[in-house]
């Protein structure tokens, strides 16, 4: 398989999200394509913190960078992968950042990130999601309409002729 197969995500408290993917560094930034918050790659040069207005800049460090892969990449080996972790968290250390560990997840096959749930085979949205949008009430007001319109252009891509299939609600939109 060439989809990356070990997923790490961790919270830092007193900072915000932090991703880590262990692969080759390709491109500097990627335009989104995979979904409204698809997380892009960074280079290592470009990877920096912010925390109370003093930027820490993590430099060259090759496996400190964001999650979701292009389907050519290749997985990382897991003692690679293991030694990757270790750089990362002695660089945290360094800096004196500190995970929170109750939301983290380490050497995961999947995890749950902004309503998808994401896999080496790629990501979809979590059951619940599309629980919700098969049982959302009927529309009564246009705010009712305009709210149920969102929450189906989050999962747009996963729509078959989404556009076509919501142009006759986009219709008692116009006007209002």
């Amino acid at each position: 398989n060439k989809h990356q197969k070990i997923f790490v995500h961790k919270d830092l408290r007193s900072c915000s999200h932090v991703f880590v993917r262990i692969d080759r560094i390709r491109k500097a930034l990627e335009p989104p394509y995979q979904g409204p918050y698809r997380v892009v790659e960074r280079s290592e040069n470009f990877f920096t913190l912010s925390m109370k207005n003093v930027n820490i800049s993590i430099d060259h460090l090759k496996p400190a960078y964001l999650l979701v892969t292009d389907k050519d990449d290749k997985p990382t080996p897991e003692e690679e992968h293991k030694e990757h972790l270790k750089i990362v968290f002695e660089r945290l250390q360094q800096y004196g950042l500190r995970i929170n560990i109750s939301k983290s997840v380490m050497g995961a096959d999947r995890i749950e990130y902004l309503g998808f749930l994401i896999t080496a085979e790629g990501s979809r949205p979590l059951p619940e999601k599309v629980e919700a949008i098969i049982n959302y009430k009927l529309p009564s007001t246009i705010h009712d309409l305009r709210t149920f319109l969102g929450l189906i252009n989050f999962y747009r891509r996963y729509l078959k002729d989404a556009a076509k299939t919501q142009a006759a609600l986009h219709e008692l939109l116009k006007g209002a």
